[in-house]
């Protein structure tokens, strides 16, 4: 596997010398990094002037980066019990509507769940100051995130079964 070798790798991607078990682990290793790079607890250790995280931030994120990495991990698997096709080909299809459909749910989930955690933090919405509006969760907020990795998982082992051919799926 290379790491930094980019131009390496892809003479060997042109070869066919790269299996795509291990296309597969190019991208498990590619979605936790981005995951990680975009979660709060990674980002206030970026970013100095962010909100401190807090244990909401750290169970949220945790689940989110190991969630991330079980799809990848769990559609492989899917996908080999099935045809054993084209991997890398239908998680990239498949996770623009996946990507939407949860993202749009997750921005109607966010207005419903954000007053929550004002609220249970004390916080009137007619209070709230942009200059200091902060990143950190609530417990609302890590259910949400929670229950919406979730349903990404459960959207991709759906279309997955149905991609590999797999019985009872597709009809």
């Amino acid at each position: 596997m290379y790491f930094l070798r980019d131009k390496k790798l892809a003479h060997d991607l042109h070869k066919g010398f790269v299996s795509e078990k291990q296309q597969m682990l190019y991208l498990l290793f590619t979605s936790l990094f981005t995951s990680l790079f975009f979660t709060v607890t990674f980002g206030t250790a970026l970013f100095a002037d962010a909100a401190p995280a807090n244990i909401y931030n750290y169970i949220s994120d945790g689940f989110y980066v190991l969630i991330t990495g079980l799809t990848v991990l769990h559609t492989f698997k899917i996908n080999q019990k099935g045809d054993d096709n084209e991997f890398i080909v239908r998680f990239i299809c498949i996770g623009l509507p996946v990507t939407l459909k949860v993202t749009l749910l997750s921005l109607i989930l966010g207005v419903i769940v954000a007053p929550i955690d004002l609220a249970l933090a004390g916080i009137n919405l007619n209070e709230i100051d942009a200059a200091n509006f902060s990143t950190e969760s609530g417990p609302a907020t890590a259910i949400a995130i929670i229950s919406m990795s979730l349903l990404a998982l459960h959207f991709f082992t759906r279309s997955f079964k149905i991609a590999s051919g797999q019985k009872g799926y597709g009809k």
